[in-house]
C-alpha cells in the first residue's frame, strides 16, 4: 500500500518550511528537545477548513526543518479566526521547552551512548549502535575470517559462514602433504588422505623398489632384469615375460578333454535258492530288455526283472 499525498498538500508543506528557514536561518537538529507550536489561522474565507487538518500540514511541513522528527513536538495550541482576503494568513511559532529524558544506552561496537527507547532496551531488534558507520563496522568484522591454510585475513560471505579458506586453492592444498620418495629420496606433494607410512613419487620408483625387496626372498633370478622369480628354474619373471611376449591379463583356461566311455550291463539271473546263474553282457539296455523277454520270457514289472522262480539282478560296469 502506497500513501498519496496531493500536490497541493506538498507545495503547502514545502512553502511552510522556506518561510520557516527564511526567519530562522538554520535547521532543529536536536534529536532530544522537546517543542510547542502555536498557531493562529486567519482565514479570508468563509471556506471550511478543520482545524486539525491545518495543525497536521505545519507538522508534517516543519519535519526535518524545525525539528528531526515531529514526535518531538509536545504542546500545540491552534485557533482560527477571520479576516479579509488582504489581511489572511498563518502564524505560527515554535519554542523548545524541554528535553525529551529518553533512555541511554552503550554502543555495543564502539561504546558511546547513545539514546534509544524503552521498547529498544530488550529487544532482539532494537537499536544497538550509536551511528550507521558502527553498524557498517561491526558486520564487516563478524565477517572477518583467518585463512586455516595461509593465515591471510579475508571477509567471509556472511556473519555466520563457517569458511576456513581464503580460496579454493587454499582449501585444496590444505588437504595436501609433503612427503619423501621411499626409494629415490626426492620431496613431493600428495593428499593427505594417500599418505602412507612408506611412499613413492612415481610408479618407476615404487616398482624398483619392489623389486629389490622381492630379490631378498625369492628363490630364483630374472636374467633379464635381475628381479626374483618363485621357482630357480625360472630365467624370466613375470613382468619380463608379459612384456616380451606381449600377453597380458590372466592366461586363458585350458579345457580339459574327457574321453567318452563304454557302459556295458551285465544281468545276473539266480533262482531263489541262490543256485544256478546266467552271465549275459550287453551294450546297451534295449539290447538286454529284448534279450530278457525273447528268450527267457522275463516279464517287465516296476523296472525290475522277474521270472518263475528266478530273481534278476543287474549290475553296471564302466
Amino acid at each position: 500500500m502506497v500513501a498519496y499525498t496531493p500536490q497541493k498538500t506538498l507545495d503547502g508543506e514545502k512553502a511552510m518550511a522556506a518561510a520557516f528557514l527564511a526567519v530562522a536561518k538554520r535547521r532543529g537538529v536536536d534529536p532530544d528537545a522537546t517543542y510547542a507550536v502555536h498557531a493562529h489561522f486567519i482565514n479570508g474565507t468563509r471556506q471550511r477548513r478543520d482545524v486539525d487538518n491545518m495543525v497536521k500540514l505545519i507538522l508534517d511541513g516543519l519535519n526535518d526543518v524545525a525539528w528531526p522528527d515531529d514526535n518531538q513536538v509536545t504542546e500545540i495550541a491552534a485557533r482560527k479566526s477571520w479576516a479579509t482576503k488582504a489581511e489572511a494568513r498563518t502564524e505560527v511559532t515554535v519554542y523548545r521547552i524541554g528535553e525529551m529524558n529518553r533512555p541511554s544506552q552503550p554502543c555495543i561496537r564502539c561504546g558511546e551512548p547513545f539514546l534509544t527507547y524503552d521498547s529498544w532496551l530488550n529487544s532482539p531488534t532494537g537499536k544497538k549502535y550509536c551511528s550507521t558507520g558502527c553498524a557498517n563496522a561491526d558486520r564487516v568484522a563478524k565477517r572477518e575470517r583467518v585463512c586455516q591454510h595461509c593465515s591471510a585475513e579475508f571477509l567471509a560471505w556472511g556473519e555466520t559462514s563457517e569458511v576456513q579458506f581464503c580460496s579454493v586453492k587454499c582449501k585444496s592444498d590444505s588437504k595436501r602433504a609433503d612427503v619423501d620418495c621411499n626409494n629415490c629420496g626426492v620431496t613431493f606433494n600428495k593428499q593427505r588422505c594417500h599418505v602412507r607410512a612408506v611412499n613413492y613419487c612415481s610408479t618407476e620408483c615404487r616398482a624398483a623398489k619392489e623389486k629389490v625387496r622381492k630379490s631378498n626372498y625369492y628363490p630364483g633370478k630374472c636374467d633379464l632384469c635381475g628381479g626374483g622369480t618363485t621357482r630357480k628354474e625360472y630365467k624370466r619373471c613375470q613382468p619380463c615375460k608379459t612384456k616380451q611376449e606381449g600377453v597380458t591379463g590372466r592366461p586363458a583356461r585350458k579345457k580339459k578333454i574327457v574321453e567318452a566311455k563304454t557302459v556295458t550291463y551285465e544281468y545276473l539271473v539266480r533262482d531263489h535258492e541262490g543256485g544256478h546263474a546266467v552271465h549275459t553282457t550287453f551294450d546297451t539296455r534295449a539290447e538286454a530288455l529284448a534279450f530278457m523277454n525273447e528268450e527267457r520270457g522275463v516279464e517287465i514289472v516296476d523296472g525290475m526283472f522277474l521270472a518263475d522262480g528266478y530273481w534278476v539282478d543287474m549290475v553296471v560296469f564302466e
